[in-house]
């Protein structure tokens, strides 16, 4: 039963990446201020664990799972089996990190600012183009 708990927050933490990446343009895209919302709030939890150097509750609940299944399992902070993990975890590209984390910052700056450039009436059927 630890063994698959693992993988599914294995498979959960893999999509919350996914949707950190595509989010933003899904939610312009479908005009959807509730996923946008949702985007911009998961930023903000992946810039604030960053900036305190702390893992990712995912990280931590798979490799606990994955300890009860194998005492002494240990990622070492990294949530993904090899072959995942080497396209998730940036450190492993050999740049610095702080490149990561600023680039991290300009998108949550412009998924932000998104708010005032497309206002939430942006958002509203029937709204956009009434006079």
């Amino acid at each position: 039963m630890a063994q698959l708990m693992a993988d599914i927050l294995m498979l959960l933490h893999f999509l919350w990446v996914i949707f950190m990446l595509v989010g933003f343009p899904l939610a312009i895209y479908f005009k959807n201020n509730r996923l946008r919302l949702v985007h911009t709030l998961g930023l903000v939890a992946y810039i604030f664990l960053a900036v305190v150097d702390w893992y990712c509750p995912l990280t931590l609940g798979e490799e606990y799972f994955r300890q009860m299944e194998s005492p002494g399992f240990s990622y070492h902070g990294s949530f993904l089996a090899v072959w995942v993990e080497r396209l998730i975890y940036v450190e492993q590209w050999g740049a610095p990190l702080w490149i990561f984390r600023v680039l991290a910052g300009v998108y949550l700056l412009v998924c932000v600012s998104s708010w005032w450039w497309l206002p939430k009436a942006f958002f509203t059927k029937g709204q956009a183009h009434e006079k």
